[in-house]
């Protein structure tokens, strides 16, 4: 299967979970990039935008949006789709489904996409898509696609790595289905339970919402449970004023994703003082806050 991808991703984008540039050995940020790492060159013209001007003609600015906004697609995919143009179900965008994700003028696009994968450019590629994605039912054809519309399928199930000990899920292309916002309101429950104790009189519909958006991604709905139980755990051995703890909207950030570093396999639990009553106490009432969460 043939699918468009950004020449050498890895060396001029990919980004290390330490939100600098990525390097052969660092662990990459997982999940849907926030940012594109993006030379600037400013009022400076390099020899390959020289020739991008020159090849692209009237339509270059046009055609440089339309790579900027490829960069950002490729950026907005799982840590192993990254440097891809695919749509949220995997499958490989084209210049129509690429107008449509992005409000952009077909023709518009089209131009856009010749220009940038012009062999004097080289800014973009047409390639195979690896079997090892294929394989596994990650990606379809568009045709494929269009007629599981009026059917639920579960072959195109895959487990991409996240963060150490976690495990991603197929991306939910219907963003108000049922089932993600039940799963998000369930966290929004065992979050009121286990972290704003008492429970706050506040609506929390900005940490619904992330929580939806979270679980659309790909994370792991037992897995987002167990970083809001490791962040009650933190808070709690902590002794936390409860005006100091995050509001669920916060947890489940858009800019701060503060939950990630709460996820199995990344949570380290804070330490307790041995000879200290009140963290006795702490600790029982921790015990006694998951026994009634059980």
């Amino acid at each position: 299967m043939i699918a468009i991808r950004i020449v050498n991703w890895q060396a001029l984008y990919e980004v290390s979970d330490k939100g600098r540039a990525w390097h052969g050995g660092d662990k990459k940020r997982q999940g849907p990039l926030q940012f594109v790492r993006c030379r600037v060159n400013g009022s400076n013209w390099s020899g390959s935008y020289r020739d991008f001007l020159k090849a692209a003609g009237k339509s270059a600015a046009a055609c440089f949006g339309v790579f900027i906004k490829a960069l950002e697609i490729a950026a907005d995919q799982p840590v192993e789709h990254r440097g891809w143009l695919l749509d949220r179900n995997g499958s490989p965008l084209d210049a129509e489904g690429f107008a449509k994700a992005t409000g952009f003028a077909v023709k518009d696009v089209q131009r856009g996409l010749d220009i940038a994968s012009d062999s004097l450019l080289g800014w973009l590629e047409w390639a195979e898509l690896p079997e090892s994605l294929q394989a596994i039912g990650i990606v379809s054809s568009q045709t494929q696609h269009k007629q599981s519309n009026t059917t639920q399928s579960i072959q195109g199930t895959r487990n991409v790595p996240g963060k150490p000990g976690s495990s991603r899920e197929p991306r939910n292309e219907d963003g108000n289905g049922k089932a993600t916002r039940l799963k998000a309101d369930a966290l929004i429950v065992l979050y009121k339970m286990v972290v704003e104790r008492p429970p706050k009189d506040d609506a929390p519909a900005r940490g619904r919402k992330n929580a939806a958006k979270y679980l659309m991604d790909g994370y792991r709905w037992a897995d987002l449970c167990a970083a809001v139980v490791n962040y009650g755990e933190t808070v709690n051995i902590q002794d936390t004023e409860q005006t100091f703890r995050k509001r669920c909207g916060n947890f489940f950030g858009r800019q701060e994703r503060f939950f990630e570093d709460y996820l199995p396999g990344e949570y380290q639990k804070p330490n307790l003082p041995d000879d200290s009553d009140d963290d006795e106490l702490s600790r029982r009432n921790w015990e006694q806050m998951q026994e009634e969460v059980a």
